[in-house]
């Protein structure tokens, strides 16, 4: 196999891997990544860099007129694509660390070596001075080529500066890989200066893409790895809160005070004391089974087990405590026992030590980002400036598990205002992307 065949396979090739690895990088990274546009483009670049090398390669010492205007077209385009590379792989580290090429000297400085390159080059279309072709249409150089393969070279010596500089800013891998693709090219670059004949320069660059593609996947690889620990933790996280929150809501203060009315209802009306046993045990059942449910439910069988509490709670306030409905949307889920927590509060917080009646309103809204639900009461109300500290109260657990529950299930949120002696109003989104109505029926909340 001849060198000039030899040269055109190895660029064929190169071309192909550098359009490969730009479709894996737009699957992989697009939009996940802030480099991966740069480096997408870079490896483009490339590519037609390649190409258009192997066209020149390929047609060299070709008799003709015609295979001497494409050996001067192509030539002048690996020139252009060439520096081009170079260029965009400084945008690719200062994307990679997070900053703004626009502000950076080192991406002026190189714009300015680009330009003068560039200049050159048309002016070398016209008077040539860079390199020129013999009578036998064989490419060979002229003086002017070690000034101006300079300019590459300092356009990658201020990249790997840049790099440098910048390292502390990006894992070691991004910045070892970032930097060798800088130093790498500008060493065969300046030996090609002095050596004639082999392309060294576009033997670096298929070596520095092969390496940026393997650094893409191992870090692709810790990625994946880091989000199976959180998901693992958030995991853990999960089956705690379902636990603690299922406990949270059978006190036995609750139970005691409940099963007391009970016996107390049974001596008056044997009927009624039956189905307010029958509450309590399917409002216990509920509960428990809470701990298992690692998915939402609609929001109407979250109701029933908030009139189930009220009912049992009726018991021994004899029906003083109200409840008002005004629901504008209920077809949409959300976490098992986030409604009721709120209510327990108010009645436990708000009407516990008042003889009149206690009015809680449970509302419910469709916004354009998902849905709200408003639990307001008339209750006695509390200083909201204190509310991070009755968060971190170990023995206020209720409202602390619904809202980290709400985060880890939902991504909704909660929100609170209170004020002393007016009463209390708790605001709930879940966002409709994630609990939407549109996906009950992929979670199995039937079987709840």
């Amino acid at each position: 196999m001849t060198k000039e065949a030899m040269y055109v396979a190895m660029e064929l090739w190169g071309a192909i891997f550098c359009f490969i690895a730009t479709i894996c990088l737009a699957l992989l990274y697009f939009g996940k990544d802030r480099a991966a546009p740069f480096l997408m483009i870079s490896s483009i670049i490339v590519g037609f860099e390649f190409l258009a090398d192997s066209v020149a390669w390929l047609f060299r010492g070709v008799p003709g007129e015609s295979a001497l205007f494409l050996l001067k077209l192509s030539n002048a385009l690996t020139f252009f694509f060439g520096m081009c590379a170079i260029f965009s792989i400084l945008p690719y580290s200062l994307a990679s660390r997070g900053e703004c090429f626009r502000k950076s000297p080192a991406f002026w400085t190189n714009l300015s070596f680009s330009t003068i390159f560039f200049g050159m080059l048309i002016a070398n279309s016209f008077e040539p001075f860079i390199y020129d072709f013999d009578s036998s249409n064989r490419y060979y150089r002229l003086p002017a080529y070690k000034i101006v393969n300079l300019f590459p070279v300092l356009s990658l010596v201020v990249g790997a500066f840049s790099v440098f500089h910048g390292r502390k800013n990006v894992s070691f891998t991004r910045f070892l890989a970032t930097f060798l693709i800088c130093v790498i090219p500008a060493v065969f670059l300046g030996i090609q200066t002095f050596v004639y004949g082999y392309s060294l320069a576009n033997f670096a660059m298929i070596f520095c893409g092969i390496l940026v593609f393997f650094e893409l996947i191992f870090s692709n690889v810790k990625t994946i790895k880091n989000q199976s620990d959180t998901i693992n933790h958030q995991n853990g996280q999960l089956r705690n809160l379902q636990t603690k929150i299922a406990f949270s809501q059978i006190r036995p203060h609750f139970l005691y005070n409940a099963l007391n009315s009970i016996y107390v209802l049974c001596g008056i009306d044997a009927e009624k004391g039956r189905n307010a046993l029958s509450e309590l045990s399917d409002y216990i059942r509920l509960n428990i089974m809470s701990i298992e449910i690692d998915h939402s439910i609609p929001f109407e069988r979250e109701l029933e087990i908030v009139k189930m509490y009220i009912a049992l709670e009726n018991l021994r306030f004899s029906g003083k405590i109200q409840v008002e409905y005004n629901l504008l949307a209920n077809d949409f889920a959300l976490p098992a026992l986030t409604v009721q927590p709120i209510v327990e509060n108010a009645v436990r917080h708000g009407f516990a030590s008042r003889s009149n009646a206690g009015k809680i309103v449970i509302q419910s809204q469709k916004t354009n980002g998902g849905y709200l639900v408003f639990v307001s009461d008339n209750g006695k109300g509390f200083d909201v400036r204190n509310f991070s500290t009755l968060l971190n109260d170990s023995t206020k657990i209720g409202i602390r598990n619904v809202r980290e529950r709400l985060s880890i299930l939902s991504g909704g949120s909660i929100k609170i205002d209170s004020k002393i002696g007016e009463g209390t109003k708790v605001q709930i989104f879940i966002p409709k992307n994630t609990w939407g109505g549109y996906y009950l029926n992929n979670f199995g909340i039937n079987d709840f």
